[in-house]
């Protein structure tokens, strides 16, 4: 008669697996393999949040240099534009002191002429009559430009 097939079954799994050394060594085998998983597991997310880390910091470092880049364009733009702002002022100085320079010379001129017309003294005399007036050492009179 043939045997039942679950008296079968019992008889080679308790066969098979019949030393206490085997269970033993199966579970030991999956708990190493268990450890080295969760271990890659581990150092795969270490990995990972270094490799981000390090992409991080270069953003940040390729941020201040170009923030430092941009600085300084804009330190040298506000130099350039202080330094051609200075050169008109000093243009426009000068431009205003060779007119008023002009006006006063022509003012001198049309008063000398004036002056030998009317007394009829000569150039030198009239030039110092000038510089008097204008200097201020002749009281109540005075040049207006």
């Amino acid at each position: 008669m043939a045997q039942p097939i679950i008296a079968r079954t019992s008889a080679i799994s308790v066969a098979s697996f019949s030393s206490r050394g085997n269970w033993c060594s199966i579970f030991a085998a999956e708990k190493v393999e268990r450890e080295q998983a969760e271990q890659a597991r581990r150092e795969a997310e270490e990995k990972a949040r270094q490799e981000q880390l390090a992409a991080w910091k270069a953003e940040q470092e390729e941020r201040a240099k170009r923030q430092a880049e941009e600085a300084a364009a804009r330190a040298v733009e506000q130099e350039r534009q202080r330094v051609a702002a200075q050169e008109a002022a000093q243009a426009a100085a000068e431009k205003k002191r060779a007119e008023s320079k002009r006006r006063r010379e022509k003012v001198h001129a049309e008063i000398t002429a004036a002056l030998i017309a009317a007394t009829g003294a000569t150039q030198d005399h009239a030039n110092e009559i000038v510089a008097a007036l204008t200097d201020g050492r002749i009281p109540h009179v005075a040049v207006n430009y």
